[in-house]
Formats: C-alpha cells, sequence, structure tokens
C-alpha cells in the first residue's frame, strides 16, 4: 500500500474508534434535568432545562419543568415568565394555568394568582378538588368574592 491509499483508511480507522460526535438532544437534557433536580442541584437542573427548550422552542413538558425549577428555586418572575410562554404556546393547558397561579402566589399577586388557579380548574374540573381550599384561602386573603356567593 502506498501513503496515499493509508490516508483514507487510516481516517476511517480514527472515525470508528472515535464514533461520530453526538449531540445532546432535548431528551438529553430534559432527562439531566430530571436528575440534577431530584439530586437537589436546582441551578443546573434549570440551566439543563433551558437547553432543552432551546433545543426544541415548541415542546412545552421541557418549558414547564424549567418553570417548575424555577418555582422550586423561588426564582418566581422567572417562573412567571416561562409559564406565560408556555400558555401562549397553549392556552388550554391547564398544569400551566396552576403553576402560573402558584408562582403569582408566591409573589403576592393574590387576585392574578386566583385568576390563574380557577382558569386551571375551569380547564381541568379534576383540579377543583385540590384547588378549593387555596381558591378560598386566596378569596379570604384579597378579599375576592367567591364565584358561589354570586
Amino acid at each position: 500500500m502506498t501513503r496515499s491509499s493509508l490516508r483514507p483508511a487510516a481516517l476511517l480507522l480514527v472515525g470508528v474508534l472515535c464514533g461520530p460526535a453526538q449531540a445532546a438532544t432535548q431528551a438529553d437534557f430534559v432527562s439531566e434535568g430530571e436528575r440534577l433536580w431530584k439530586a437537589g442541584d436546582l441551578t443546573a437542573a434549570a440551566e439543563q432545562f433551558a437547553k432543552a427548550s432551546e433545543s426544541a422552542p415548541t415542546d412545552l413538558v421541557a418549558l414547564l419543568k424549567l418553570g417548575g425549577v424555577y418555582l422550586a428555586s423561588h426564582r418566581y418572575q422567572e417562573s412567571i415568565d416561562v409559564f406565560q410562554r408556555a400558555i401562549g404556546m397553549d392556552a388550554n393547558n391547564a398544569d400551566a394555568f396552576a403553576a402560573l397561579g402558584l408562582a403569582y402566589l408566591h409573589m403576592g399577586q393574590l387576585t392574578r394568582a386566583h385568576a390563574a388557579i380557577s382558569q386551571a380548574v375551569k380547564l381541568d374540573p379534576n383540579k377543583e378538588a385540590s384547588a378549593r381550599s387555596l381558591l378560598q384561602n386566596i378569596e379570604r386573603r384579597a378579599g375576592i368574592d367567591s364565584p358561589s356567593t354570586h
């Protein structure tokens, strides 16, 4: 074999041994984010969910997880921004409204919290039982008339 004929074989061998460089997928970022969240590293989990969201901008799963980790990290305004984006993508997502309501509640924005949680219940009546006492508590604290009193 001549030197020039060895070059393609050597490149092929390097490619086989090293393997192709594999880019992380959206699912990889989500999986790593979940692992980090469970391990208690919320900052690193948020970074992974943000990467997942950037790699698949129309995927609500990554976006909702990003908002959730922001909420768990007491990064309430960031979680509100993310949940609002999710609602902009899917205005019928009860989970996004429920989480948005919790973020508003933590920010002390009781009227907005009540509206978001009420919308979540409207979209998914199965959430009513778990939301009832929370909504009543918000109504009491904010002086909001309950829909049942109209």
